[in-house]
């Protein structure tokens, strides 16, 4: 997402997506905390983080692949752009299932 700080002219860049929401909010200084989840699964902010989980459709997989070209044309051809579904569960096996490259769940993240 490209911004322009209040006072500045050059515009900046933020990364905003539903992991590095759930990493600053759940994951970073947890995990020495075995039951975190435990206590904290019906939280409200887990609840919010939850509601971002989707199942991948035609629609949405169309609005991936505008991102990952726009994203590849950002980087150039020198860089490989690629596709990561961070998820509580895993992801749907479907026809657009391969779009991710790799797949984080859960279990990924919190192993020791």
């Amino acid at each position: 997402m490209e911004y322009n700080p209040f006072g500045e002219s050059t515009a900046r860049y933020k990364l905003a997506d539903p992991f590095c929401i759930f990493y600053l909010n759940h994951v970073r200084g947890n995990t020495d905390n075995s039951s975190y989840w435990q206590t904290h699964e019906k939280s409200p902010s887990v609840i919010s983080w939850m509601g971002f989980a989707f199942e991948v459709t035609k629609s949405y997989n169309k609005t991936l692949l505008e991102r990952m070209e726009r994203v590849q044309e950002i980087v150039g051809d020198k860089k490989t752009v690629m596709s990561v579904l961070v998820t509580t569960y895993g992801l749907k096996r479907n026809e657009y299932a391969s779009r991710f490259d790799r797949t984080v769940t859960m279990e990924d993240l919190f192993q020791k």
